[in-house]
């Protein structure tokens, strides 16, 4: 099949993100031709030297690019405090990123905090990729800078490929020295945290303060950048917040989301299904396609994030076949497989 063709044909997108995924559900970016506007929540960023860029499945224009010698952030001003600070706070953050290079150390994506490096008390909290390239998540139980913690967690992130991110925090668990409060998933792989930095012995809580909301590097209450180093360089997509902690299957769904890429591949019309699985996955060496009823499909085309098809199998396969991935790079793929007239997409990753 030639590459027009394919890009001409009506598919079937796979949507992953079940009802439950929009339950307290705060905030949506996904940046759609470069937009800093909200898709849900209406609380719209601001954007200094930001740069419309392709996202994970190489549609132009959906993601946004930050570059650390033009010292790029996002502010969303002192806005979501109410689900951040307090006893009984819940909040996830649900992300996709891509190292720009390999130098990002110590540098934020997202944050609520601003120090005394300039002149402010508003520590609140931060997620980076930290200087051992883990991400890692900072929160803070007093703007003065009294009381903190730090966990990372075990896997660097050591390349240029696009990564899915959800970090949790609960301020109602008090037990084991506040690491109980924090949950950190990267690519669907829940983490061993391990703590990176602590300061006071007894466990408060998130304090309300005046630092802005925001992407890139902490940002003042003025909604400039705080400091001088440690702007995120890279690209984000797909922000999620959330009033509440997201469960492991959540954070599945929202890692095989696919809807971004129907528009790379000429969607016409989009539908749930469930008709086939795909495993192992992530994989090493080979996954296989399974259809329920033992229903026949015709070909399987594999993508890579920039939408290339770089492998194709047709023939006529009833129920299942496997597929060899042992000449397939480490990375994130599509798997579109044609029935009848129709094509399904999964996301598969070769670890």
């Amino acid at each position: 099949m030639n590459q027009k063709l394919f890009y001409s044909l009506v598919i079937i997108c796979t949507f992953l993100t079940a009802q439950s995924q929009t339950a307290n559900l705060v905030a949506q970016y996904d940046f759609s031709n470069g937009s800093l506007n909200a898709q849900f929540g209406g609380v719209n960023g601001s954007g200094h030297n930001i740069y419309a860029s392709p996202d994970r499945f190489g549609n132009k224009n959906e993601a946004i690019e930050l570059r650390r010698t033009q010292n790029s952030t996002v502010s969303f001003g002192d806005n979501f405090d109410h689900i951040f600070t307090g006893n009984s706070a819940k909040f996830s953050f649900s992300f996709w990123f891509k190292n720009g290079d390999l130098a990002n150390s110590n540098a934020s994506f997202i944050t609520k905090y601003s120090g005394s490096d300039c002149g402010e008390d508003g520590r609140e909290f931060g997620i980076r990729i930290n200087s051992s390239k883990k991400i890692e998540l900072l929160y803070f139980m007093s703007l003065q800078n009294g009381s903190y913690r730090g966990y990372e967690g075990h896997t660097a992130v050591n390349d240029t490929n696009w990564h899915h991110v959800v970090v949790s925090y609960n301020a109602t668990i008090n037990t084991n020295n506040g690491k109980d409060r924090v949950q950190i998933y990267l690519d669907t792989i829940p983490q061993n945290l391990s703590l990176t930095i602590s300061q006071g012995s007894s466990l408060s809580y998130i304090q309300d303060g005046s630092a802005h909301f925001g992407l890139g590097a902490p940002l003042t209450s003025a909604g400039g950048k705080c400091f001088s180093g440690n702007t995120y360089h890279g690209y984000m997509d797909d922000i999620l917040i959330y009033s509440r902690n997201i469960n492991s299957s959540e954070v599945a769904a929202l890692y095989n989301d696919t809807s971004s890429i129907c528009s790379n591949i000429g969607m016409k019309d989009a539908v749930q299904t469930s008709i086939l699985s795909l495993y192992p996955n992530p994989t090493h060496n080979y996954f296989t396609i399974e259809m329920i009823d033992n229903q026949t499909f015709k070909s399987v085309i594999i993508m890579d994030q920039t939408g290339k098809i770089i492998g194709q199998e047709v023939g006529t396969f009833i129920g299942s076949h496997t597929v060899n991935t042992t000449n397939l790079s480490s990375g994130i793929y599509t798997v579109l497989v044609q029935t009848g007239n129709n094509k399904i997409a999964r996301l598969l990753v070769k670890e």
